[in-house]
C-alpha cells in the first residue's frame, strides 16, 4: 500500500492528532502550573516541538520514500531499526489506550450515562480499526475535509468565549518574579504536542521535498498560537481559581456562553465536544494506523486484515485491563511525557545526527 500525502494534508494530520487529547485539559493542566503566564510557557513550548517536527520532517527528506523502519536500518543497524520500530509500536499502543480511556469517561458523563464504556468502545474500536486498515492515504483525504471544519469551528468559538469573558482574569501577563514557574511549567505542555512523531510513519515523496520541512515547523507554530487561544478564552471566562477544577475546563466554561441571535444554539458546549470527539476520534484512527503501519513492515508476510485485527483485540483488552485501575491516568500522564520526548525529539534527532555523520564519514 502506497502511503504518500501533500503538505496540506500532513498540516491536518497534526492539528488533528495533536488536539486528540489537549483540547480537553489544557486549559486546566496551563493554568494551574503557569497561571496567566500560561501564553508564555505555550509560545517556548511551541518552538521546541516545531524543532522537532523539523527533525522529522528533515529525516523524512533526506530518506525519500522510506518510513523510519526503513531509513534506521541503514543508519543504526538491522537490530537497532527492529528495535527502535518495537518501541514505537509500544509507544503508540500505550498513548492509544490512553486517549481512549479518556474518551470513555467523557462519553459516559456527557452523552451515555447509562452505556457500559465496554459496549461504547467496543463498537468505537472496531470502527477505528476498520478506517485504519484503508491506510494514511485515505485517512489523510479525512483529515484535509473535516480539518477545516474543525479548525473553522473551534476558533470561532474561542473568540466568541472571549467576547463574554473577564480580560482582567488574564492580567497580568507576564509576572517576572515568576519566570522559573513560566519554564517549570513546560512538562505540562509535552503531552499537548505530541503526535508529530506520527510523520514518521508517513514517507516523504517528491511532492513533499520543497516545502515539508517549512510546512511541518510552521504547522506547530500555528497550533501553538491555537492552544493560546484556548487556554486564554478559558481563563477570560472562568478565571484562574476556577479553572483548575475541572479537568473539562473548556467545557465548563462553554456551558455559560450564551447567543443571543442564535437561540437554537443553546448548548454551545455540546457542538463544541462533538466536533472535538470527532477530531479526537481522526486522532486515534491515526495512531492506530500507525502501529498498524510499523508492523506491516516489520512483518511483510502477513496479511494487513489480521494485524488490524489483532491489534484491535489487544487495544480493547488492555482498555478493560486499565479501567480497574485507581489513578491510572496520572500514571499514564507521567509515562507518556517522558516516552513522548524520547518519540518525537531524542530518537530522530540522534537519527539526524547519525545520519549526516555517516554522509560525511564515507
Amino acid at each position: 500500500m502506497v502511503n504518500s500525502i501533500t503538505n496540506r494534508q500532513m498540516v491536518f494530520i497534526l492539528i488533528l492528532t495533536l488536539s486528540t487529547y489537549s483540547l480537553l485539559d489544557i486549559s486546566r493542566a496551563l493554568a494551574a502550573s503557569a497561571g496567566t503566564g500560561s501564553w508564555i510557557t505555550l509560545i517556548i513550548a511551541a518552538v521546541i516541538f516545531a524543532l522537532a517536527a523539523f527533525i522529522i520532517a528533515a529525516l523524512n527528506k533526506r530518506f525519500i520514500g522510506k518510513t523510519l523502519f526503513e531509513y534506521s536500518k541503514e543508519v543504526v543497524g538491522l537490530p537497532g531499526g527492529y528495535l527502535l520500530s518495537v518501541y514505537y509500536i509500544l509507544y503508540f499502543l500505550f498513548f492509544v489506550v490512553f486517549i481512549i480511556f479518556t474518551m470513555s469517561k467523557l462519553l459516559k458523563s456527557d452523552f451515555f450515562p447509562k452505556s457500559p464504556p465496554w459496549a461504547t468502545m467496543l463498537l468505537g474500536i472496531a470502527a477505528f480499526c476498520y478506517i485504519a486498515y484503508k491506510g494514511i492515504t485515505t485517512i489523510a483525504r479525512i483529515c484535509e475535509i473535516f480539518g477545516i471544519v474543525f479548525i473553522i469551528v473551534l476558533i470561532i468559538i474561542h473568540i466568541l468565549m472571549i467576547t463574554q469573558g473577564n480580560i482582567d482574569r488574564i492580567r497580568p501577563i507576564f509576572i517576572p518574579s515568576k519566570i522559573g514557574n513560566y519554564f517549570e511549567a513546560l512538562k505540562q505542555t509535552v503531552i499537548f504536542f505530541l503526535g508529530i512523531e506520527i510523520l514518521l510513519i508517513i514517507p516523504f515523496t517528491d511532492k513533499n521535498k520543497k516545502k515539508g520541512v517549512k510546512t511541518a515547523f510552521l504547522t506547530l507554530i500555528a497550533i501553538g498560537a491555537f492552544y493560546i487561544l484556548v487556554v486564554e478564552s478559558c481563563i477570560m471566562k472562568l478565571g484562574i481559581n476556577d479553572i483548575v477544577n475541572y479537568k473539562d475546563s473548556v467545557i465548563v466554561a462553554l456551558r455559560d456562553i450564551s447567543l443571543p441571535l442564535f437561540n437554537f444554539f443553546e448548548r454551545m458546549d455540546m457542538l463544541y465536544i462533538t466536533f472535538g470527539f470527532i477530531g479526537a476520534y481522526i486522532g486515534i484512527i491515526i495512531f492506530i494506523m500507525a502501529i498498524v503501519e510499523y508492523l506491516c513492515r516489520m512483518l511483510p508476510k502477513a496479511n494487513r486484515l489480521s494485524i488490524v485485527i489483532i491489534v484491535g483485540a489487544i487495544i480493547y483488552i488492555l482498555f478493560l485491563i486499565v479501567s480497574g485501575i485507581i489513578g491510572y491516568s496520572d500514571f499514564a500522564i507521567e509515562i507518556i511525557i517522558y516516552s513522548g520526548l524520547a518519540a518525537c525529539l531524542v530518537i530522530p534527532g540522534i537519527l539526524l545526527l547519525m545520519s549526516k555523520v555517516k554522509k560525511y564519514g564515507t
